[in-house]
């Protein structure tokens, strides 16, 4: 018998690319147990596409910002799909009750981050005593919760099955980075990091792909550094695991971070990482092993990472990969799909 599950999303826009990729993830069920949905709470965006070619059943939208309305139309999308456990990813413990009002289904709450983007504040989310269960994305997302409901589960990707297939055109050395342009993001110290280096290591590139509130912030910084002949803002792009294959190093430069999709995904293509020593980045990232460790917006620290990676190659080669073995045993989309669906199983079996 197959399984409907419902996915409450945030954003259809590209800052909610990592939480997409987790779904689209648990839709490649080889045994099709599982038919997944997915409702975006803030309206419509490239995402609903993206999802819709990568098997979810069906995509729709609501918008909380109109409390009647959106109510009405959840009510009528469970009214019409009946879903055994509605997953929700967004939307808080007022959306979590509205749910339980609404329907019957089971309810898991999975928490990604435990940061607010706007006054970088980490704490404990609220969450509502009405779900059945709680998902945190690492570790340290689940240090902020005291509930006997949570569960970890890690955040998976796929692990590309050969390396190499997307050739650099140059001679550069491209050192890249790839996420949502937010404050909480560290990407104004990778610059200033970055500026550091820049003269002695002629050859090398800083590429930061993505979108946000601090574009133009960033844009300006760059040209006050005179940097805009070795550093590049780029739109992010639906592709960025290939693209970041012609890469030569990845930085997550993040203030505080649950665990990041882009870097995950980085390390699967066998790339050498320099992480923030904050949050769920330290449960990937082994110091030395898997990739380089600094203190969050700690410039010289950053800047010293950069210098070792960028002007030794044979270390690049070994943290790399190092770093995809990792991601393969650990952080890989099938371990992470196994275990929720452990998880639905448990929500949905008939008791004894």
């Amino acid at each position: 018998m197959t399984v409907t599950i419902l996915h409450l999303l945030g954003s259809a826009g590209v800052e909610g690319t990592g939480v997409a990729r987790i779904v689209a993830a648990l839709a490649q069920d080889p045994s099709r147990h599982y038919r997944h949905h997915v409702c975006f709470l803030h309206g419509t965006g490239p995402l609903a596409d993206y999802l819709q070619q990568q098997g979810v059943a069906s995509t729709c939208a609501i918008d909380l910002r109109n409390p009647g309305s959106s109510a009405w139309r959840l009510w009528r999308l469970l009214r019409k799909l009946k879903p055994a456990i509605v997953h929700q990813h967004a939307g808080g413990p007022r959306l979590t009750r509205l749910l339980h009002w609404l329907s019957e289904a089971r309810l898991i709450v999975h928490v990604h981050s435990t940061i607010d983007e706007q006054t970088l504040h980490s704490g404990a989310p609220q969450l509502s005593p009405l779900a059945d269960l709680v998902i945190a994305n690492s570790q340290a997302a689940a240090s902020h919760i005291n509930d006997a409901r949570c569960r970890v589960i890690h955040a998976g990707v796929h692990v590309p099955a050969g390396l190499g297939s997307v050739a650099s055109t140059s001679q550069a050395l491209v050192v890249g980075a790839a996420g949502r342009l937010a404050s909480v993001k560290g990407y104004e110290f990778l610059v200033r990091a970055f500026a550091k280096v820049a003269a002695a290591f002629p050859q090398a590139r800083l590429l930061i792909c993505g979108d946000g509130p601090l574009r133009s912030d960033l844009q300006q910084q760059i040209r006050r550094l005179d940097c805009s002949h070795c550093i590049d803002l780029a739109l992010w792009c639906e592709d960025y695991p290939q693209r970041a294959q012609a890469w030569d190093i990845f930085v997550q430069p993040s203030i505080d971070e649950g665990l990041p999709i882009s870097l995950l995904e980085a390390m699967a293509a066998g790339l050498p990482v320099i992480g923030s020593n904050t949050g769920g980045i330290p449960e990937v990232i082994v110091d030395g092993v898997t990739g380089l460790l600094v203190m969050p917006a700690d410039v010289d620290a950053l800047a010293a990472a950069l210098r070792t990676l960028l002007r030794d190659a044979d270390l690049r080669a070994r943290l790399g990969k190092a770093a995809r073995q990792h991601i393969v045993q650990h952080f890989s989309s099938d371990k992470m799909r196994s275990e929720i669906h452990q998880l639905y199983a448990s929500l949905t079996s008939p008791s004894p």
